[in-house]
């Protein structure tokens, strides 16, 4: 494809100026925006001027080739949005900077169309044309963004459902498993998964499940409950319950809680009656 003088003319200006439109960048950066450029330790603020840099420089290659242009605009704005989320940073934040930028690359076109015979229509064909990629970027940035920012809070909610199933030892072949909160579907699932993991790296023949911290009761968790029942009893492990109310109890009875595929459950009222039943049984 034959390019126009001009593009041709404009892309070779910003390809060879890309250092001095970053330095631009930073020069208004620090006009603008004083405190948070002195936040800014001296490898984070490289680590600024090279993403800028390889902004510029991205503007610079595919400004000569429209075809290509947008799906590498977007590609680079994909893994600039992912780097942004890991280092805590803002999309509204970034957005607003994406407007200095646009701001500093087209003022350095019409200087740099001072001194030619290019003329008014010339410039607004290449500030249009670079006004695309950084569209482009911004879509892609936007889109990672966001994927990015979801994927990391399921990984933090996963760890956090993970921690909020802690199974503590009491005795050798004794541990206690504190049911805390609101229990949703999500965190049913989790609580099961990892419950049979933990008493499987136990190895304890008892396990106290306590539910008196348990605030809203509905069928899921009933029903979670009682298949983590049936399992710990086809594993060889003895579920006693504490902290039944009525309503659980209630509940509990409809659905068959009591009655597993093997035993009739054990229920105390407390943790402290749990613990003195087993001392009785002499279980260590």
């Amino acid at each position: 494809m034959v390019q126009k003088e001009h593009v041709v003319f404009f892309q070779k200006k910003i390809s060879e100026n890309i250092e001095e439109l970053t330095e631009r960048i930073f020069t208004l950066y620090e006009h603008r925006y004083p405190e948070e450029l002195e936040k800014l330790t001296e490898e984070d603020l490289k680590d600024n001027k090279r993403i800028v840099y390889e902004l510029f420089e991205t503007i610079a290659k595919t400004m000569l080739y429209v075809e290509k242009s947008n799906e590498i605009a977007a590609q680079w704005g994909k893994e600039i949005g992912k780097t942004s989320v890991r280092r805590g940073g803002s999309l509204s934040e970034a957005l607003e900077r994406i407007g200095m930028y646009k701001e500093v690359l087209w003022t350095f076109i019409e200087e740099a169309a001072r001194d030619t015979d290019y003329n008014f229509t010339h410039i607004i064909e290449v500030v249009t044309r670079t006004d695309d990629i950084f569209n482009h970027i911004v879509h892609g940035f936007s889109l990672s963004f966001a994927q990015e920012e979801e994927r990391i809070l399921k990984d933090y909610e996963e760890k956090y459902l993970k921690l909020s199933t802690p199974i503590v030892p009491i005795k050798d072949s004794v541990a206690i498993l504190p049911i805390i909160g609101e229990i949703d579907q999500k965190r049913a699932d989790v609580l099961m998964d990892e419950t049979l993991k933990e008493v499987s790296n136990w190895n304890i023949d008892w396990l106290i499940i306590d539910l008196s911290g348990v605030y809203d009761v509905n069928n899921s968790f009933m029903s979670h409950l009682h298949r983590l029942l049936d399992s710990l009893t086809l594993l060889g492990i003895t579920p006693l319950l504490t902290g039944m109310r009525p309503d659980l109890s209630m509940q509990a009875t409809k659905l068959g809680l009591f009655q597993t595929s093997k035993n009739r459950i054990t229920t105390c009222s407390s943790l402290k009656q749990a613990i003195e039943l087993l001392d009785k049984k002499n279980i260590s």
